[in-house]
């Protein structure tokens, strides 16, 4: 008898509901996340950020990455290097972003390896959330090995719609510090 995953149903319902979205919907959902992201003391204070590189329907961090760039923080975006592995590497400007797999825009070859640990805040995307701080990722389990390297602040940015009491997770899921909606910004761990 085949053994259903709660994670991976929940997975295709997640990407069933965002592909439902009107294009409106979500640049106005976008727009106010970003919002919430610049003026989040996390980003504000941090040196040193690694953040995703938006692709598809995923919530748009060109903004942030921008911003960040024009503040002349160090910026650093993910590069995958083989099965389920990626590294943080500096990027300058948004022209050193190229296609790379998945067609995720991915720093050039020469960019220089960061290390995880010099890394001030994590901005890391998901299809879905919970209040507890715990993503739902895309299943190839990047995240789930780079987030263990780095002490850093891990925000999370999710439409609100996406956001639930509880989502399944497994024991090598770490939970993030900051959930940011375009409604509000949850700190899953204060009292």
């Amino acid at each position: 008898m085949l053994q259903q995953n709660p994670k991976r149903e929940f997975r295709t319902r997640m990407k069933q509901m965002r592909a439902a979205e009107s294009e409106t919907e979500r640049l106005l959902q976008h727009q106010k996340i970003a919002g919430h992201v610049l003026g989040e003391m996390a980003y504000q204070q941090a040196k040193t950020i690694f953040c995703y590189c938006s692709s598809g329907e995923e919530i748009d961090t060109y903004a942030v990455l921008l911003d960040a760039l024009a503040q002349g923080k160090r910026v650093c975006v993910p590069k995958t290097c083989g099965r389920g592995i990626m590294q943080a590497r500096m990027i300058r400007c948004l022209a050193q972003l190229c296609p790379g797999k998945y067609g995720i825009s991915e720093p050039e070859d020469c960019c220089p390896v960061v290390s995880p640990e010099e890394i001030d805040l994590c901005i890391v995307p998901c299809l879905a959330a919970d209040c507890r701080g715990y993503r739902l990722g895309y299943g190839g389990g990047y995240y789930d090995r780079f987030l263990p390297q780095t002490s850093s602040a891990k925000m999370l940015l999710c439409e609100q719609s996406r956001v639930f009491d509880e989502i399944p997770v497994e024991e090598h899921d770490i939970p993030c510090d900051i959930l940011i909606t375009e409604s509000q910004v949850i700190y899953p761990h204060e009292k």
